[in-house]
């Protein structure tokens, strides 16, 4: 059956202009030749253009339930402690950095009167070997990283201090 679009428009409840509109779009197809429309076709037109709206708006919900679930998520791993800020890892590395940094750079003042006596360079590399071993230690020791974490457990006190 062929429609025109003001019959098309109040079957589909729509405006002339809308009807006008999704023929430029491609949805509706005119008579060849004609100004009118196959309602038939258009009428199924305009359901599947629904449908894909419809299918669209269910999987756009589901990226927004997903995202909102990961935000949850990360929220609950940062309060548990298993993820931090960057900008909180960022200071606890520099914490560290500039502890090895100044054991680093002790090493020659600590070394210096051990080495004057030596008589050999074993006996000056053992010395050598013994500090450098011993800085080793104090950097893997665990109190240089708690340190470090020491940083995450004050931001969250005053981040906990801040939300009541």
């Amino acid at each position: 059956m062929e429609w025109k679009a003001t019959d098309l428009a109040v079957h589909l409840g729509l405006s002339s202009n809308r009807i006008h509109q999704l023929a430029n779009d491609g949805i509706f197809k005119r008579i060849d030749g004609k100004k009118t429309f196959d309602s038939v076709q258009c009428v199924n037109a305009y359901i599947e253009n629904l449908k894909g709206k419809t299918k669209s708006a269910v999987e756009e919900k589901a990226r927004l339930d997903k995202l909102r679930a990961d935000k949850v998520e990360m929220e609950i791993a940062i309060t548990k402690g298993e993820h931090i800020p960057a900008e909180t890892a960022t200071e606890a590395w520099s914490k560290i950095i500039q502890a090895m940094r100044s054991r680093i750079l002790a090493m020659p003042t600590k070394a210096a009167p051990l080495l004057v006596g030596t008589k050999s360079a074993g006996e000056a590399q053992d010395i050598l070997q013994r500090l450098t071993n011993e800085v080793l230690r104090e950097l893997s020791s665990p109190d240089l990283v708690d340190v470090a974490l020491g940083i995450q457990t004050e931001k969250q006190k005053r981040n906990r201090k801040r939300r009541k």
